[in-house]
Order: C-alpha cells, then sequence, then structure tokens
C-alpha cells in the first residue's frame, strides 16, 4: 500500500521553514537596507532554496518543498527593530 504515486506508506517530509543559514540572514539585511538590487536578490533567494532541497535530498526526504526561503519572517520582521532599537 502507498501513500500516492511513488511514495511509500508513510513518506517522510520536513515540517515548516527550513532554518535560514548564516549568510542569507546577512544578505536579508542588505536586501531591507536595499544595498542589493533585484538580480542579486533573485539569485541569493535561489541558492538559498538549491541548498534546502538538496539537504531534503540528501536526508532522503520522500516529500521535498522550497523550505519557505522566499517567505517573509513576518515575527522577525515586526519585532527585530524595536527589540535591536533600529525602529
Amino acid at each position: 500500500m502507498t501513500a500516492g504515486p511513488g511514495l511509500p506508506f508513510l513518506p517522510t517530509m520536513g515540517v515548516g521553514s527550513y532554518a535560514s543559514p548564516a549568510w542569507l540572514v546577512a544578505a536579508r539585511e542588505q536586501i531591507r537596507d536595499r544595498s542589493f538590487g533585484p538580480q542579486d536578490v533573485e539569485e541569493t533567494l535561489e541558492d538559498a532554496t538549491r541548498v534546502a532541497v538538496a539537504d531534503q535530498l540528501d536526508a532522503g526526504l520522500d516529500i521535498i518543498s522550497d523550505g519557505e526561503m522566499r517567505r517573509q519572517r513576518f515575527v522577525y520582521g515586526r519585532t527585530w527593530p524595536r527589540a535591536s532599537g533600529r525602529c
């Protein structure tokens, strides 16, 4: 018995957002400061997505996601400036 086409009965997958690598966190700061141009932003997010997908494939997961690398971090975006005194 399978869960779907080509999937085992109990497929494995990650849950939630993939952890952002330190270089992506640093890049997001530059993106917010508008130090990156549109192509820089696109390349950075594509690279982060490739890393997330490769890690999931290496781990042998059955269902792969993009790791939500392009998702805005609502909580951090709203609270970090206040907490750090940068509002």
